[in-house]
């Protein structure tokens, strides 16, 4: 789980600088206090966009066993998820992506995506 500072405080004893993220690692059966922190920041300015991709494009997104997307998310923070339920015939050659997360982590994850995209283009225009 990633959370987002927007101010300068403290976490656990560790100075927080203004805009930092940390991820936490929390154990299998996470306190009564940490359920309640990560209730509170997930209800705080979240956010979802889908974004339609060309489907030749989705391998490329993903990347060897995953590791582009991998680090897409872990360097956002942000939620992505290939959506599998095309089923509109005219959209038989797209595919939608959802980015869910804080506002600026969605905001963050639909460029690094659209900088792929533009890569993939590059890299199959006839």
């Amino acid at each position: 789980m990633c959370l987002h500072f927007p101010q300068w405080g403290k976490f656990e004893g560790q100075e927080i600088e203004q805009g930092e993220k940390i991820e936490i690692i929390l154990p299998a059966e996470p306190s009564s206090l940490a359920k309640k922190l990560i209730s509170e920041r997930e209800a705080a300015q979240s956010s979802q966009r889908f974004i339609i991709v060309p489907s030749g494009a989705v391998s490329h997104l993903i990347g060897r066993q995953g590791k582009t997307i991998e680090q897409l998310r872990r360097q956002t923070c942000a939620q992505i998820k290939i959506m599998s339920d095309n089923k509109s015939p005219e959209m038989h050659s797209m595919q939608s992506i959802r980015i869910r997360g804080q506002i600026k982590e969605v905001e963050v994850a639909q460029q690094l995506l659209e900088v792929q995209i533009a890569e993939w283009r590059s890299k199959n225009t006839v």
